[in-house]
């Protein structure tokens, strides 16, 4: 799994490029944002079944496998890390079944998978997800003064973006989702019943706000 935290650097400068970008667009993907909502038809909130069923509708294959988190080297240090979930082209989706007890991050590793199948037609051209610590936020790498770019880099990084966007948008979708927020006077917790990550709550707060 070493594979998964080390040697990221180029790809860390690309993630660095499309955040700029992000912020130049003032984060508006309408073409994202309409992919997602003729996906999940704003249907919200959505649970993990409707994600697996959208999953079948879009061809997805799901599969279950079990890892349990390893020490890994990142640069000069160890970080705990695990798999959580990967794609096969062309159609098939492996979730670790540690997921099973975290339906937030479940649902949002299968909405990205979606996204990636319906996007970008399964080519595979996109990242894992790993995470660091047991179920916790992906570990930061430190960019280096030897990093480099790569068009494979770029291609990688901007295709987890917009994976990433996507699943934002199909399981927050923009107006049930900010009457959602009025009601909950803009609690980052309120995302908790309904089984969405903070990270989550966070980023479309600020889309739909």
């Amino acid at each position: 799994e070493q594979h998964l935290v080390v040697g990221r650097h180029g790809q860390q400068l690309a993630q660095l490029l499309i955040r700029a970008y992000q912020e130049r667009s003032r984060n508006d993907f309408p073409d994202l944002e309409r992919a997602a909502e003729k996906v999940g038809e704003r249907r919200f909130p959505l649970q993990v079944n409707d994600l697996q069923r959208l999953a079948k509708h879009v061809g997805l294959q799901i599969n279950w496998f079990e890892h349990k988190p390893g020490m890994v080297r990142d640069e000069d240090r160890e970080v705990r890390s695990i798999l959580r979930s990967f794609f096969e082209p062309p159609h098939s989706v492996y979730l670790n079944r540690a997921l099973q007890s975290d339906p937030a991050r479940l649902k949002f590793d299968l909405a990205t998978h979606i996204g990636h199948r319906v996007l970008h037609g399964g080519d595979g051209m996109k990242s894992p997800h790993a995470t660091g610590g047991e179920m916790g936020a992906s570990p930061e790498g430190r960019s280096g003064a030897d990093a480099t770019l790569s068009p494979q880099d770029v291609l990688r990084a901007w295709r987890d973006f917009e994976c990433s966007f996507f699943a934002g948008a199909l399981l927050c979708p923009k107006l049930p989702f900010r009457r959602y927020l009025t009601r909950e006077r803009y609690r980052v917790e309120s995302g908790s019943p309904l089984q969405l990550t903070p990270a989550l709550v966070m980023r479309r707060m600020t889309k739909v706000s």
